[in-house]
C-alpha cells in the first residue's frame, strides 16, 4: 500500500505478500483488494492500510485478471476462459460458474460494465456475457435465455 498524498514522495505504508506466485492484477471493492495471481485469487482487507490482512482466496486457477461487482468476482483464467465466484462470504469464496474458452487462448482481461461482462481472449477476440449467476461448470446456462449467444440464419 503506497501513500501518494504527496506525489513527489510516495511512501509505503502497508504490505501484503502473496508467496509463491506472480501477482498480475488487482480490483478493489468495499475495502477489499481482490488480487489475481497465476495460482489463484487472494482477498485482502485494505481498510487499515498499515495492517493489510488476508481474509480468503481461491487456489487452483491461473487468474490473469479480476473484476468485482455486487458480491461476484469475474476471473479471467488461463488456459480456461472465465470463472465466476461468489465472494459474498469473503472467507470462503466459491466458484459458481465456468465458461471454457472455445478458442483455447484463455482469458486475458475482464471488465464489468452495467449488466455486461467483457472477456478479452488474446488471439481469440472478445466474449461478451450478460451478468448472471446462472453459468454452470458444464458450460450450459439456465434461466434467462437472453444471456445465450444468438446466431442469425
Amino acid at each position: 500500500m503506497i501513500d501518494v498524498g504527496d506525489p513527489t514522495t510516495p511512501t509505503e505504508i502497508g504490505f501484503f505478500e502473496i508467496p509463491g506466485s506472480t501477482t498480475v492484477a488487482v480490483a478493489v471493492d468495499d475495502g477489499h483488494a481482490y488480487v489475481a495471481h497465476y495460482a489463484g485469487l487472494e482477498i485482502v482487507d485494505v481498510s487499515v492500510p498499515s495492517a493489510l490482512l488476508g481474509v480468503g482466496g481461491l487456489g487452483g486457477l491461473g487468474v490473469s485478471d479480476v473484476a468485482v461487482a455486487d458480491g461476484i468476482a469475474y476471473l479471467a483464467t488461463w488456459p480456461h476462459g472465465l470463472a465466476v465466484a461468489d465472494v459474498s462470504n469473503l472467507a470462503e469464496p466459491e466458484i459458481i460458474g465456468v465458461w471454457q474458452d472455445v478458442w483455447e487462448h484463455g482469458g486475458r482481461g475482464v471488465r464489468v460494465s452495467g449488466d455486461r461482462v467483457y472477456l478479452a481472449e488474446g488471439a481469440g477476440g472478445i466474449a461478451v456475457f450478460r451478468v448472471c449467476t446462472c453459468l454452470f461448470t458444464d458450460d450450459f446456462e439456465s434461466g434467462d435465455t437472453n444471456a445465450w449467444s444468438a446466431v442469425s440464419p
